[in-house]
């Protein structure tokens, strides 16, 4: 092959690789940007589910009378399971999540099957609220784990 032709060749070569690079680059921000949106998406989505589980704590304290009126219902009668998951979530409404969380795992162990699936299911409410990383949805997902075994 001439010099010249083998120039040009090179010259092809590196060009077919700069194009190459530069549609892989392309793909890979694409994939990327993709990949941010999803991500800025799913963080979205965490944020207004936490939101959202915190103004139904709200509403239902509201509706059952909140926490002063579960406290004095539960000293009138220790044993209303009524009382005990108002209180719990009249506790999650405020942000008083470890007493709330502790009342109805006592619950989930302790209570009938119907009252014991409320509490678990509240207990999911919370730990939604405050999402996966948060030390007590660690501590009290594996202390509900062990109580449904």
């Amino acid at each position: 092959m001439p010099p010249q032709s083998r120039i040009e060749h090179q010259i092809g070569d590196v060009d077919q690789e700069v194009h190459d690079d530069h549609q892989s680059g392309e793909e890979q921000y694409h994939v990327l940007h993709d990949d941010h949106v999803s991500l800025g998406q799913r963080l979205i989505g965490k944020a207004a589910e936490a939101w959202l589980g915190q103004a139904r704590f709200r509403r239902d304290a509201a509706l059952t009378g909140g926490e002063v009126d579960a406290r004095r219902r539960l000293s009138a009668d220790p044993n209303d399971i009524g009382a005990r998951l108002d209180l719990a979530t009249a506790l999650a409404a405020r942000g008083a999540y470890r007493e709330a969380l502790e009342g109805l795992l006592a619950l989930v162990r302790g209570a009938d099957r119907q009252a014991a699936e409320r509490a678990r299911a509240a207990m999911l409410d919370v730990f939604r609220v405050l999402g996966d990383e948060h030390e007590l949805t660690q501590q009290y997902r594996s202390l509900l784990a062990t109580s449904l075994w």
